[in-house]
């Protein structure tokens, strides 16, 4: 193989090293239950709790049975 082919130029090193990740503090993101009480909040958490037991409990259910039947 060509040495030519083999070495890469300085460019993509600066390419690859300028990109950086940017973190978003907690304090930057405003509160979307701003503003409500808390019996709209405890309303609002009861809601997606509810949500997400439908989305994940069949999934549990069917990671805990058993793939194929026991051969005994």
């Amino acid at each position: 193989m060509p040495q030519e082919l083999r070495s890469h130029s300085s460019s993509d090193d600066e390419k690859h090293t300028s990109q950086k990740t940017e973190f978003v503090l907690d304090d930057e993101i405003p509160d979307p239950d701003a503003g409500l009480s808390d019996e709209e909040r405890a309303r609002i958490d009861k809601a997606l709790l509810r949500k997400l037991d439908l989305k994940l409990i069949p999934w549990v259910c069917a990671l805990r049975r058993p793939v194929s039947p026991r051969l005994d």
